[in-house]
């Protein structure tokens, strides 16, 4: 079952079926298109022999994995202009030994069924194995992160070639992945993690992919606000321009000493940069990072020239190309199209009315919202499609069904009889609400400065409005503040420090006192029977249905848990809870919230439905509920 989840690279199917024709049918098709079976030389000419392929393979990537010799010059140019950003406290916490602590989070923070190198073992075969093989692995690799001593075998690598596209055509149109070694991959992921922390103060807040904290939806909505001012705004006096990039292979040309400068610039210490270039410089990496870049600038000679002159500049300097016929440029505001085509002219890039994909997402607006995101409809309806021709019966393929549940019932919990679907609306207002919330708790971002700048540059984000001729990212966010503004709490300072929002959560859920009990509706003007449904004696308080209650008394004693224990109530609900849990065990804490939830649950059955009420029969339940949730939070699960 394994073998067929780890070669079908199904990430996303956390717990499938057993061995199933699914996945088999996804191996096969992975196998079918990673196959190469042509390509076209420089000449344009198809080869079809093996030797012949191999041929083209090896003399493309060893013209890219060549190094152009930067002079030391063209390096210093590039380099002064750098500003150090690593301080004393950061190299001093990069410079304490590796531990092995370090190494094992390393190692079960790794995907299990990732590809394997030349050990030709998953980091699930490490993880399974752990108490056996964790004492060696982790003097391996301490060995390399704390003695600096990695052997060229040790770092060998495997070179695989995926498709960017369906039938590629030419060399270019593969992406070269590395496979190395899972004890180098160890040692990197150490070493990455350590970094991580450091990462929101090293690196330009422009960059927001691979951040902590930043999201890389920022920069597609930074694209998507400024094409929209381009395209829309008639304020802009002599033009603006915004420039996408594309850049060739964008690490695997990166000169090496050009990454020692650059580190060593940033204020890196020399035995930590020493550390980074022993994995670098022992093996040819392939890593997948972004090739498109915006720049915006002023629509002038004088500026585009700037940019030229600074891209060949770091073209000498870090042996990267940058691809101007895949690059592109637009100009906004009232300006000539024959001057617009002359800015183009002096970068080398073609002439664009707009730029309607970035980062593979759509980069600007227009009057139809269906229109706009259409592709993602086209590549979820591919997907459902091709389920429904190769994985369901006959009889499942039929057209006329009945639809014996409403879609809002398949959109409840599991626990109340749906499916757990997610509403496409509902959940649309969650991730907008959500990107409201990232402006208010991250004002710093660039984002939030620039919609602030944009939208509410003398207000608040609770007083923006609209505005005139907003965006559609701008538009929408707007409309789901409500339900921010429902989620969250203004937190008031103290001191020195300063009010902020936060979401309202309570640790103690339903224990705050907010329980529906028939004495609360009754103080909220509810005409209704205050007494208790359950024993019909007393008043239904908080007190008398987790405690005083005959069922809830006789559900207790069939518990283990002291009397003694629960009988001390003198204050609120939250204070019984905090007492209760002080003095009895963890295993009795968790079977303690089982039974008060099974207690409520019943007190509603008995209430709503008139069910009848059986204590034996609700601390069995709880038992079972409690056991099978051991159960699996002991359990030990590699997902796929």
């Amino acid at each position: 079952m394994m073998h067929w989840q780890q070669r079908s690279k199904m990430h996303w199917l956390k717990d499938g079926d057993g061995n199933t024709k699914f996945f088999h049918l996804y191996a096969s098709a992975w196998k079918k298109r990673n196959h190469i079976s042509r390509l076209r030389d420089d000449a344009g000419t198809w080869k079809e022999n093996e030797t012949d392929i191999q041929g083209i393979l090896l003399q493309y990537f060893r013209n890219i994995f060549a190094s152009s010799q930067p002079a030391t010059a063209d390096l210093n140019a590039v380099l002064s202009v750098m500003q150090p950003r690593v301080t004393t406290e950061m190299n001093r916490s990069l410079a304490d030994p590796f531990t092995e602590i370090e190494v094992k989070q390393a190692v079960f923070g790794m995907y299990p069924f990732k590809s394997p190198g030349p050990d030709g073992m998953p980091p699930m075969f490490f993880q399974k194995f752990w108490p056996i093989i964790g004492n060696d692995v982790t003097c391996s690799v301490l060995r390399i992160l704390n003695d600096h001593i990695l052997y060229r075998k040790m770092n060998h690598t495997h070179v695989i070639l995926i498709p960017k596209c369906e039938s590629p055509k030419t060399v270019a149109q593969l992406r070269p992945i590395s496979l190395c070694n899972v004890i180098v991959r160890i040692a990197s992921k150490c070493i990455a993690n350590r970094l991580k922390f450091l990462m929101d103060h090293i690196v330009s807040p422009t960059q927001s992919a691979f951040i902590p904290g930043r999201l890389i939806t920022d920069n597609v909505l930074v694209a998507f606000e400024v094409n929209h001012y381009l395209n829309s705004s008639t304020q802009i006096k002599g033009g603006c321009a915004a420039i996408k990039l594309d850049i060739c292979k964008a690490y695997d040309r990166v000169e090496w000493a050009f990454l020692r400068g650059v580190l060593l610039r940033l204020g890196f210490h020399h035995r930590f940069v020493n550390l980074i270039m022993l994995l670098v410089t022992t093996v040819s990496y392939s890593f997948m990072l972004t090739d498109n870049t915006l720049v915006f600038c002023e629509a002038t000679e004088a500026q585009i020239g700037t940019i030229r002159l600074i891209l060949n500049d770091y073209e000498r300097a870090s042996g990267q190309v940058i691809n101007f016929q895949k690059s592109s440029m637009v100009v906004g505001g009232h300006m000539p199209e024959l001057r617009k085509t002359q800015l183009a002219d002096i970068l080398g890039v073609s002439l664009v009315p707009r730029h309607d994909r970035y980062l593979g997402l759509p980069a600007r607006g227009g009057r139809s919202r269906g229109a706009l995101f259409q592709g993602i409809r086209d590549w979820i309806w591919d997907r459902i499609t091709g389920w429904n021709s190769k994985l369901l019966s006959q009889a499942g393929k039929g057209e006329k069904r009945i639809h014996w549940v409403a879609w809002q019932k398949l959109c409840q919990p599991i626990s109340e009889g749906g499916l757990g679907f997610r509403g496409v609306k509902e959940f649309n207002q969650a991730l907008l609400a959500k990107q409201g919330w990232r402006i208010l708790s991250r004002s710093d971002a660039l984002l939030s400065r620039i919609l602030k700048a944009r939208y509410f540059s003398h207000g608040t984000f609770w007083d923006a409005v609209a505005g005139r001729r907003p965006s559609l990212t701008w538009r929408s966010i707007i409309r789901a503040r409500p339900l921010l503004e429902e989620g969250c709490q203004w937190a008031e300072g103290q001191g020195n420090e300063r009010g902020c929002w936060r979401w309202r959560f309570h640790r103690l859920g339903r224990f705050t006192g907010a329980l529906p009990t028939l004495e609360s509706l009754g103080k909220r003007k509810a005409d209704i029977d205050p007494l208790c449904a359950t024993c019909g004696d007393m008043v239904e308080s908080i007190k008398h249905t987790f405690l005083h209650c005959p069922f809830a008394r006789q559900v207790w004693a069939l518990s283990c848990i002291p009397w003694r224990s629960l009988s001390v109530w003198d204050q609120g609900v939250v204070e019984w809870v905090v007492q209760v849990g002080h003095e009895i065990s963890v295993m009795d804490r968790a079977r303690f919230f089982t039974l008060c939830w099974i207690i409520w649950q019943k007190r509603c059955k008995k209430l709503m439905e008139n069910q009848c009420l059986d204590p034996m029969c609700a601390w069995r339940e709880a038992e079972v509920l409690l056991e099978n949730y051991q159960r699996v939070k002991r359990s030990v699960r590699i997902h796929v």
